[in-house]
């Protein structure tokens, strides 16, 4: 399994660069207001100013309302849209991952990957099974 490990991080390094959340002018995100009511907003990101803990942005919120200076501490990244894109993007992420592998002469790759979600499959279903074990005595 040492193959299928090393793909898994490859996929979960991957998706972690797709999903960081880098503060720069343009990108779309959510924020709060200043002196608001503490719900977050979709915005996107207009001008920074300073650097460390003094750095603010300056949001444009999708209602077509300008905040300035506002800390970085209330600027969040905007949650994902679409399940089925996510999902999209792994399956094409993944199998660009499993062909390179094989690619490089891991032809046992793909039967690694299948043993492992064969595996996975059995761990998600005993977890189930003990849980509802769990609920069970705790509802007796």
């Amino acid at each position: 399994f040492s193959t299928f490990s090393a793909l898994v991080a490859d996929v979960a390094n991957a998706m972690a660069a797709l999903t960081e959340f880098v503060v720069v002018v343009g990108a779309a995100c959510e924020a709060k207001w200043v002196d608001g009511d503490g719900d977050y907003y979709p915005g996107t990101i207009r001008a920074l100013e300073g650097e460390g803990a003094e750095a603010t942005a300056t949001i444009w919120f999708d209602d077509e309302i300008l905040q300035e200076k506002l800390p970085l501490e209330l600027v969040r990244a905007k949650p994902a849209e679409a399940d089925e894109d996510d999902d999209e993007a792994l399956g094409a992420a993944t199998q660009a991952l499993l062909d390179a592998h094989l690619a490089s002469g891991v032809e046992n790759a793909a039967k690694e990957v299948d043993a492992a979600a064969s595996a996975f499959d059995a761990a998600q279903a005993r977890v189930k099974a003990e849980a509802e074990a769990d609920d069970a005595a705790a509802a007796a």
